[in-house]
């Protein structure tokens, strides 16, 4: 596997512990709750948005890194960065991660120096042009991010369980 691959793998495999971590021994009412309703302008729906559950980061964060890995290996599937918030347990959104890494590593281990000079991929849902490098480099930042944010609000869990 060449360096670069090898570094962005890494980092995502981190990430994905994270998650996991973030997730574990969390009951379905703990993986649902949100720490705030907050109206932002221009939301999904008008007056009805809200920071994002557990359940839902797991969702989003899987489903856009499969969209972003079938873009990179050239792929036409589409996989849905869903924010659903319906209930799920700990086990199930565990299965999505270890699912959405398998995906992922799957497209990005083979990839070759060469692989990165390619031309350009159109993002389907932004109609952003990248290099494939960026690609794998938004991909990764994308998931780490939703991490970071998955273990800020397991420890609010945590905090409102003590108090």
């Amino acid at each position: 596997m060449d360096g670069t691959v090898a570094a962005f793998v890494r980092e995502l495999k981190g990430a994905h512990e994270t998650m996991r971590r973030a997730i574990e021994g969390a009951s379905p009412e703990e993986l649902a709750w949100t720490p705030a309703e907050i109206v932002y302008p221009g939301g999904r729906t008008p007056g009805e948005t809200r920071w994002n559950s557990l359940a839902m980061l797991v969702r989003h964060t899987t489903g856009s890194a499969k969209s972003y890995a079938a873009a990179v290996a050239g792929r036409e599937e589409r996989f849905p960065a869903a924010l659903a918030d319906d209930p799920a347990t700990a086990a199930e959104l565990r299965a999505l991660i270890d699912e959405a890494e398998e995906y992922v590593l799957g497209a990005l281990e083979p990839l070759r120096p060469e692989d990165f000079a390619s031309e350009g991929i159109t993002l389907r849902r932004s109609g952003v042009q990248l290099s494939k490098i960026e690609t794998v480099a938004r991909l990764v930042a994308h998931t780490a991010g939703h991490a970071a944010q998955m273990t800020v609000l397991r420890k609010m869990l945590r905090e409102r369980a003590q108090s």
